[in-house]
């Protein structure tokens, strides 16, 4: 069967990298395991993998393997756990070619702006987060009376200073960290 009829088995190729990365499996193993994505000898198994990168790359080559009906048993625990990486299905799902984004594109004027205005409240801690220094952070809460210009105003500061390398997947790290991320992958949609 080809990735277009498998719809699911593309979506995590695609975004492969993208979990291997992120995604934290033992978070994950027992939910998995009563949904019956891995089995009992699995979820021992992936226990004992040493390094999140290789139990990780373990655990997505098996599922790839299962097919359809597990692939989707396994977005809906990573969806239904906004207390554990609650992000990764929100990436996962805006990546799916229905008007997603690239998280390692440079950030746009456009998403700056959308960030400011969606996460304006957490503006000093994703400063922080982006290493912004607490001197620079103080000025800006000084130059500005609205904590979504503070936002934007770090913000703009951290793409000047990174450039290309101000990727959309560091800005929406910075706003996780600051409970912020899945607030901003949706407006960033």
């Amino acid at each position: 069967m080809s990735d277009v009829q498998q719809p699911l088995k593309a979506l995590l190729k695609r975004n492969y990298d993208f979990l291997v990365e992120e995604l934290m499996v033992p978070l994950h193993l027992d939910a998995m395991y009563s949904r019956d994505i891995v089995s009992s000898q699995e979820k021992d198994d992936l226990a004992t993998i040493p390094g999140r990168s290789k139990q990780t790359r373990t655990f997505l080559d098996s599922l790839l393997r299962k097919g359809e009906s597990k692939i989707k048993a396994f977005l809906e625990v990573v969806k239904s756990a906004p207390d554990k990486q609650p992000h990764i299905y929100t990436v996962l799902m805006s990546s799916d070619g229905h008007g997603g984004f690239n998280l390692d594109a440079e950030v746009t004027e456009v998403q700056l702006l959308k960030v400011g205005e969606t996460a304006g409240s957490k503006w000093f801690e994703i400063g922080a987060y982006l290493g912004t220094a607490m001197t620079v952070l103080e000025d800006i809460s000084d130059r500005h009376r609205d904590n979504s210009h503070r936002l934007v105003d770090v913000l703009h500061r951290w793409h000047d200073q990174k450039g290309q390398e101000a990727s959309v997947r560091n800005l929406v790290d910075a706003c996780t960290e600051a409970n912020m991320g899945v607030a901003v992958l949706k407006a960033l949609e």
